[in-house]
């Protein structure tokens, strides 16, 4: 039960990534789990639904990095996956990607990859 649980909650986050009020109790509710069973479902996966809705967003983000034409702007691709606020993206993306978005999208483009 636990896993199609899991499963069902990716789906709904993957569906969601752009709508920057996608959280906790808009997954629960969408769902039809309770909050506190989201929150335990997720803490055994290592990471509260808050990170791993940042996460996906951000493999969204780099991908579409390396995908998007030249035309699209960082920001609108942060904007695109629910971020909000371009400075918490490029905050995020540093940690997460260990270089700016800019850095990742250069690399892609310059035949080096993703790291």
């Amino acid at each position: 039960m636990k896993s199609a649980h899991l499963m069902r909650i990716e789906r709904f986050i993957s569906a969601r990534l752009g709508d920057p009020e996608l959280g906790p109790s808009m997954v629960a509710e969408g769902c039809g789990i309770s909050l506190r069973y989201l929150h335990k479902l997720l803490s055994e996966t290592g990471h509260s639904v808050n990170d791993w809705i940042r996460m996906q967003r951000l493999e969204a983000a780099r991908r579409d990095l390396c995908d998007l034409a030249e035309g699209v702007s960082i920001g609108e691709i942060a904007y695109r996956w629910g971020f909000s606020d371009q400075a918490q993206f490029c905050r995020a993306f540093r940690r997460r990607f260990d270089c700016s978005a800019s850095e990742m999208r250069h690399r892609h483009r310059n035949g080096q990859g993703d790291g």
